[in-house]
């Protein structure tokens, strides 16, 4: 796909003439009178703003002349007071543009509601298309856009709510593991083979950094866009948050997209296994508070990049590409609970460091939740559901609510571990605590084609995955993902086992 044909900033062409909800002509310029309700950050800079302005300006310009147009500034600023930012910023922005500059304590009255709109225009812009209010989002989104033209969140807003067409087709779920960061650690010891069923079970798992980035540029050029697993379905729950029903959502898109639910199982770095598959050590928030990932090299220097995790790579993939998520969609995180959560060790109450790794965690967990990512459970002790006895699942899923759900929040998806399910109906005793727990959404594995079933009269929605790993590389895996992406193209040189 080529990115040019969105305008001018790579991504803005759809609002030039594009659809709204249900294929009629959306808005260009209809300006809605939107109140965005003014937060403490506005209000202690407003406040700080007119304190400089009266007692380091005395309310002179330059030249230590007054300010003529001071009751048109102030008329303006009082508009975004009522939650009405972008009629003040526009009446700002006219009075910044006459020769007769306004006192710095002005300007930075300006930017601070500048802000302000950003932040929660974007919120609510987000929230409207989930709501499936795309015409409302396409009119906010695009008075975002006059002020910032090039912010890909923007964007991305403009794009998930323009030109949007009901979709009907297949919805394809690929799921990964973490990445293998390491090669020289991840294949040490790995044989060459010549099957796929004599995979190490490293090299059945496990993509590079090279493949995963691979992976995504052509799921970018055959039009896939990612979906929020959320957007497929809607859960009712009773007064414990049991479930008790479920209903297919309509889903709609931009014309000539295809849906693709992205999951990630254990994102919990596994200690006994750092070393062994070449994997990073933990999620963090670098010094500049952005999402990072933390390992130790195989020479034990400290590393820290943005550039070779799941994660990490599919954020800095969509702000570099808008239109390849929908309304800032990631992915899902499957995560067990047995030794840790995303690195961070909070199995423990009793721990020394247990409430300085509890912190850290809950501070990734929301940076993750701001990017558009979300969770699942993965069970705490990545227990077979189906062999497992009732008594066993009952209590795998407590401990995960107690460890793990405390921690990211309520979610109603469940990842079966090893993709294995406890049945078809809720006459099964395991499916039912699961579903009293508030699981409604249930992921297995199943790599020939996708499916995705709403069982709609025991109350929970199905859907298989594929595996992106190994076995794609070779003629038996190679006819699940060609449909999707180049293997060839993907593979990693340095991958041991050559495809056959």
């Amino acid at each position: 796909m080529d990115s040019r044909r969105y305008g001018g900033n790579g991504y803005g062409s759809q609002s030039n003439g594009g659809r709204g909800y249900g294929g009629g002509v959306a808005p260009r310029r209809r300006r809605v009178r939107r109140r965005l309700r003014v937060g403490p950050t506005l209000l202690l800079v407003s406040a700080v703003a007119a304190m400089a302005f009266f007692f380091a300006f005395g309310g002179f310009g330059k030249g230590g002349q007054p300010y003529i147009y001071e009751d048109e500034w102030r008329a303006a600023v009082e508009l975004a007071d009522e939650g009405l930012h972008y009629q003040a910023l526009t009446k700002l922005g006219l009075l910044l543009a006459l020769p007769e500059a306004p006192p710095a304590a002005f300007l930075a009255e300006f930017e601070a509601i500048k802000a302000e709109f950003y932040g929660r225009g974007v919120s609510e812009a987000g929230m409207l298309i989930s709501q499936g209010k795309f015409s409302e989002a396409n009119s906010l989104a695009l008075e975002l856009e006059e002020f910032f033209p090039q912010d890909p969140r923007v964007a991305n807003l403009i794009f998930s709510s323009s030109g949007l067409v009901r979709y009907s087709g297949a919805i394809e779920h690929i799921f990964f593991h973490p990445l293998m960061v390491y090669a020289e650690l991840g294949w040490s010891g790995i044989k060459p083979v010549g099957s796929q069923s004599a995979l190490d079970t490293r090299e059945q798992e496990l993509i590079t950094v090279y493949e995963f980035k691979k992976i995504l540029e052509n799921l970018y050029a055959n039009d896939f866009v990612i979906i929020d697993i959320n957007m497929i379905y809607s859960a009712v729950f009773d007064k414990d948050g049991g479930v008790i029903g479920v209903t297919e959502k309509e889903l709609w898109l931009p014309k000539g997209k295809k849906p693709l639910v992205i999951s990630v199982d254990d994102i919990n770095y596994y200690q006994n296994k750092l070393s062994l598959n070449g994997w990073n050590w933990k999620l963090i928030l670098d010094e500049a508070g952005e999402l990072a990932a933390y390992s130790k090299a195989p020479d034990g220097s400290e590393v820290v990049s943005r550039d070779n995790e799941i994660v990490t790579i599919l954020d800095s993939f969509v702000l570099a590409h808008p239109d390849f998520s929908f309304n800032n969609s990631k992915g899902c995180l499957a995560l067990t609970g047995y030794d840790g959560v995303l690195g961070w060790r909070i199995k423990d109450p009793a721990a020394a460091n247990y409430a300085e790794e509890l912190a850290g965690c809950r501070e990734v967990v929301a940076k993750l939740k701001e990017n558009g990512w979300t969770f699942a459970s993965h069970g705490y002790a990545h227990i077979d559901m189906n062999k497992a006895t009732y008594e066993q699942a009952v209590s795998d899923t407590e401990r995960w609510l107690e460890v793990v759900g405390s921690v990211v929040g309520p979610t109603s998806v469940y990842i079966y571990p090893y993709g294995d399910n406890v049945g078809w109906n809720n006459t099964n005793a395991k499916l039912q605590a699961l579903q009293k727990s508030g699981f409604a959404m249930f992921c297995g594995v199943y790599n020939v084609q996708p499916g995705l079933w709403f069982f709609n009269k025991h109350n929970y929605v199905f859907q298989e995955r594929r595996l992106m790993g190994g076995p794609m590389f070779f003629p038996g895996g190679r006819g699940w993902v060609e449909h999707m992406i180049d293997v060839d193209d993907v593979r990693d040189p340095a991958r041991p086992s050559p495809p056959r």
